[in-house]
């Protein structure tokens, strides 16, 4: 379930003459976004990153509505893994009803929970991509204001529907591109485009059989253990966060590259404890991690054979486990699995100075402790960037 790790394809449109005002294209969008307060839709997700052949897939239906005691949300897709990764596609189902949150790990046949809205949010990252959250937004496009800074860029044809494209700008180096149809004012695909050191990520979203008026109630989006499942609480350990302000944030919401990591020191296995001091001198990759995060557990391997190519060059691989639940046991797993790198426990003390929002996270951090390079989900991809950084890091 990964997830911040999701790819994309190519476009379907074909780019036509543009002949409408951006602010008329706008206002049409929200207006037709405001009246659906319950909407159903069937979705592909694509993300292309700025490595080569990193491009995964997830296609499935959404459900959104708005309710008296929070926002109801609703995925069931499945997830096709990239030709580099192999394997076979994989069904993945989340929910939220207000602040309790599920997601069914139907290879597993583990049903997980949490009511803490945090934890929650970081278990169904991975849905994000699906959910077009201003539909059931009271002001859609709110930051937006009067459209003055929107733009069109021509027109594109999605799934047989004509399409004005309405340009967005969001936060420092990301832009949203929608695809507004003329018969009715509803998406019908949208494009978050964010621009990094190493070229742009696009996360593709294209709808279809949109029902911004379906007929939805609460058991709509109710997630249940079937028989024979397990069902598992996921919680953060309540531990207060160390007293020092958070280095400033690139324009994934992840630690800049060159900025100086926050300085920490948290538990080890063994009842002793490793500081960010005595890291300094070493090239270190820091991998944010759970015993219930299934794409973490994807990323494992890698993580390992990083480990087992590095280790001697001097380059110090550690496993953060953050947000464990109760019983987790992330030494015992790594060790049942193999797994002989570095790990750190209770990240969740430093994971908000680290920009955690989803996991996994990666960081890899020079001998001066400043950020070479932040990734957020499991691209299989991601590992030729991250040993070239290594590798640059390593001839210093």
């Amino acid at each position: 379930m990964t997830l911040p790790c999701l790819l994309l394809a190519p476009l379907l449109a074909t780019a036509l003459a543009a002949d409408a005002d951006p602010v008329e294209v706008l206002d049409r969008l929200r207006a037709a976004m405001r009246e659906a307060e319950r909407v159903q839709y069937a979705f592909v997700v694509t993300h292309e990153a700025p490595v080569e052949g990193t491009v995964q897939r997830i296609e499935g239906l959404a459900r959104m509505m708005t309710a008296d005691d929070g926002p109801r949300q609703f995925v069931a897709g499945t997830i096709v893994p990239t030709a580099s990764a192999g394997g076979d596609p994989f069904e993945v189902s989340m929910s939220r009803v207000g602040d309790v949150f599920h997601v069914a790990n139907r290879a597993d046949r583990v049903l997980f929970r949490a009511d803490d809205v945090e934890v929650g949010r970081r278990l169904t990252a991975f849905a994000d991509p699906a959910l077009l959250t201003p539909f059931v937004a009271r002001e859609p496009f709110e930051r937006s204001g009067d459209g003055g800074d929107v733009t069109l860029d021509g027109t594109a044809e999605v799934a047989g529907e004509l399409c004005d494209v309405l340009v967005i700008p969001g936060r420092p180096g990301v832009t949203g591109r929608w695809f507004v149809a003329r018969s009715d004012g509803l998406p019908r695909a949208m494009e978050r485009v964010t621009q990094l050191p190493i070229g742009p990520s696009v996360v593709r979203l294209e709808l279809s059989s949109i029902r911004p008026d379906a007929s939805l109630t609460p058991e709509d989006f109710r997630l249940t253990a079937p028989a024979g499942w397990r069902t598992v609480s996921v919680d953060a350990t309540t531990v207060a966060p160390p007293r020092q302000a958070p280095p400033r944030r690139g324009a994934n919401g992840l630690l800049s590259v060159g900025e100086r990591a926050p300085a920490f020191e948290l538990p080890t296995p063994d009842g002793g404890t490793l500081s960010s001091e005595e890291l300094l001198g070493q090239v270190v990759v820091l991998d944010f991690w759970a015993t219930w995060c299934p794409p973490c557990r994807r990323a494992m391997p890698s993580i390992q054979r990083l480990h087992d190519d590095y280790g001697e060059r001097g380059v110090r691989v550690i496993g953060v486990s953050t947000s464990e639940r109760r019983k987790g046991d992330p030494a015992g797993m790594m060790a049942a699995e193999g797994f002989d790198y570095g790990l750190l426990l209770h990240g969740e003390r430093v994971a908000p100075f680290f920009g955690v929002q989803a996991l996994p996270t990666m960081y890899i951090l020079g001998p001066d402790g400043t950020v070479l390079h932040a990734s957020r989900g499991f691209d299989p991809g991601e590992d030729r960037t991250v040993r070239r950084v290594l590798d640059a890091a390593l001839a210093r």
